[in-house]
């Protein structure tokens, strides 16, 4: 199991029970609901009701103007926009920060271009570490607001000028378009949902699609593979099933498939498991 580490300081996991987490993002304090959250609260319930927004399950209650529309944080060296948004999420999701420094590590120790995909990029944290001056960032995802709020990311980061490719689409619809035209990447970073729909009607089913998305994504490897980077937070899900599915595409990374539980640590040593992931780079 690994915890979020230093790597974005910004952000705390101040307490967890009941079903429900308390955070704190760069000084703004959100209560959620946390599924995995079956324990008992350790903090009194007035440090609770003093969170500057609540979610219930179906809407935002805002108790301060600290948030407006929307308030910076700082994760390393990139900056990112987060702001209340449906379904209880702001913009980031804190357990990945193991794999942004791993994703930032695994560019910069390569001595040549790499041509990274990420797919279910979301806001584009892991496009901002993936994008270095060796490197081209093909990032996608079916959401054009999230695609949006990437970009805006992107841009007060400083970025602006890397070579990031944007794209709205479905995942796999596009692998398959660039299998036919013979393209090449050198690492992906995948975190798919465990159900999605696009607005076309399609639709995404982890049980059902991860198997052929793999698929594509081996055909699509170059010959010297950098990275694959794939999470989920699907709670069927083992890390032994996840490595044993990444391990169906190491073809060419002469090492080992790694796999572990994400998780966030509280102060009071309380641990919130956040989802599964597997990794594994060129050695």
């Amino acid at each position: 199991m690994q915890k979020t580490n230093t790597f974005y300081k910004n952000y705390e996991l101040l307490d967890l029970g009941g079903f429900r987490k308390l955070e704190s993002f760069s000084g703004v304090v959100v209560d959620r609901p946390a599924p995995n959250a079956s324990g008992d609260k350790s903090l009194p319930d007035a440090v609770w009701e003093n969170a500057d927004a609540f979610y219930d399950g179906k809407e935002w209650n805002i108790r301060t103007d600290k948030i407006q529309n929307g308030w910076a944080s700082v994760i390393d060296t990139a900056t990112i926009e987060l702001k209340l948004s449906t379904a209880g999420q702001i913009g980031v999701f804190p357990e990945q920060a193991a794999n942004w420094k791993w994703i930032k590590d695994a560019v910069l120790d390569q001595k040549r271009t790499l041509k990274v995909f990420n797919g279910f990029g979301y806001t584009g944290v892991s496009s901002l570490f993936a994008s270095s001056s060796n490197s081209s960032v093909c990032h996608l995802d079916a959401s054009k607001s999230a695609v949006s709020w990437a970009k805006r990311n992107v841009e007060l980061s400083g970025l602006a000028g890397n070579d990031i490719r944007w794209l709205v689409d479905d995942v796999m619809t596009f692998l398959g378009r660039e299998l036919k035209r013979g393209v090449k990447y050198d690492a992906f970073i995948l975190d798919p949902p465990a159900f999605g729909r696009t607005k076309d009607g399609k639709t995404w089913s982890l049980k059902k699609d991860l198997s052929l998305l793999l698929e594509l994504t081996g055909l699509l490897l170059s010959k010297e593979p950098a990275f694959f980077v794939l999470s989920c937070h699907d709670p069927l899900m083992s890390t032994r099933q996840l490595s044993a599915l990444l391990n169906t595409v190491n073809k060419g990374f002469r090492g080992r498939v790694e796999s572990f539980e994400m998780a966030l640590g509280s102060d009071n040593g309380a641990v919130l498991k956040s989802g599964l992931c597997a990794r594994i780079k060129l050695l």
